[in-house]
């Protein structure tokens, strides 16, 4: 179907709250909740008995039988992975109904805690994609999309030439002169990170997707769960939208490495360093088309750490001298008064 014949977001919501809750009244609320990246609609749902819930609108309709949230919805709760209720679901409307967990990310909780509550919190975090990695795979359904989705070569490449054209040309308006130094660096970095053996990655396991709710740690947007290299979902935790010291980082590298211990060894400090690079440099792709394409300038204020955390990473790599160039060139706005990169006008 068609983006042209689908109904819109309201309409649709309006019939799955009338058929599927049964609630023609018209005595309900709706808020419609702030998104984040993802192309899908989010709405708080308060029914006539004041119960309050979380309603997902997607872009498009999709199969019951084979829809990737449904999926990995079972296996994280096989897992015993706390994540949100999943109560009821229409593909044809492409409408969701789950358990709300307030707005208590990890993110928002964290600029009031201490450093050994963060500390704590972060070590559950890593119980979790431990337990992904070493059991999901048993546990995953045959038919499950995750089965059919991997970080290979190709996929990681896609990913640093997303950060060329929408961060480094789109938001930032550069031509790097290394472009073909670059291209290989980038080459380097893919093919070295999908020769590891690979375990199921959440994928964008980030603090922001990490919630608290009843004193419980939930994890949400897992829709997307994929097989990749097990520093992946680690270096998304430790590096994306957090800035921890380097004691920290270490401390928790340590306890992910005292869970997983065959991993213990000097190759897996150089496959995290070239999985920052990565994977921050995605992030930077991702925060730049939201800043250049969509207008969406709160993105903003994660580009200098990012960038920052990119630079450390390739401190351990001396060899990637071509993207060093092009990373510092990119921090130099952020010296300027105000802090902000510049950006062409439209």
């Amino acid at each position: 179907m068609s983006d042209s014949t689908f109904p819109a977001a309201q309409q649709r919501l309006t019939r799955f709250i009338q058929s599927a809750l049964g609630n023609d009244s018209g005595t309900y609320r709706i808020s419609r909740l702030v998104g984040d990246a993802s192309t899908r609609q989010y709405f708080r749902y308060t029914n006539p008995a004041g119960e309050v819930y979380i309603l997902t609108v997607y872009p498009e309709p999709f199969q019951d039988t084979r829809f990737a949230y449904a999926q990995m919805y079972g296996l994280f709760r096989r897992l015993q992975i706390k994540v949100p209720e999943l109560l009821k679901m229409d593909g044809r409307l492409g409408v969701v109904l789950q358990q709300d967990l307030g707005d208590t990310t990890l993110q928002k909780h964290f600029v009031q805690c201490s450093e050994e509550e963060r500390l704590t919190w972060l070590r559950t975090a890593i119980d979790y994609l431990v337990d992904l990695q070493v059991r999901g795979g048993d546990l995953l359904e045959p038919d499950d999309e995750a089965n059919h989705l991997v970080f290979d070569t190709e996929k990681l490449k896609w990913e640093l030439q997303f950060f060329h054209r929408h961060y480094l040309a789109g938001c930032r308006k550069l031509r790097p002169d290394l472009d073909k130094e670059v291209e290989a660096e980038f080459d380097q970095i893919c093919v070295e990170l999908a020769g590891y053996p690979r375990v199921l990655c959440h994928r964008d396991y980030q603090i922001r997707n990490l919630m608290l709710c009843s004193d419980s740690l939930f994890v949400i947007d897992f829709q997307d769960t994929r097989w990749g290299p097990p520093s992946y979902d680690l270096v998304s935790l430790l590096k994306d939208s957090i800035s921890l010291t380097g004691v920290e980082t270490d401390e928790l590298i340590d306890y992910f490495l005292w869970r997983r211990p065959e991993l213990s060894n000097p190759a897996f400090e150089r496959q995290f360093q070239l999985m920052s690079v990565q994977r921050l440099l995605k992030a930077l792709g991702t925060y730049g088309y939201q800043v250049s394409v969509r207008r969406n300038l709160g993105y903003e204020q994660y580009m200098r750490g990012s960038l920052e955390r990119v630079r450390n990473a390739l401190l351990h790599l001396p060899e990637l001298t071509a993207l060093r160039s092009v990373v510092e060139r990119s921090l130099e706005p952020f010296s300027e008064p105000g802090g902000r990169p510049k950006r062409a006008s439209n």
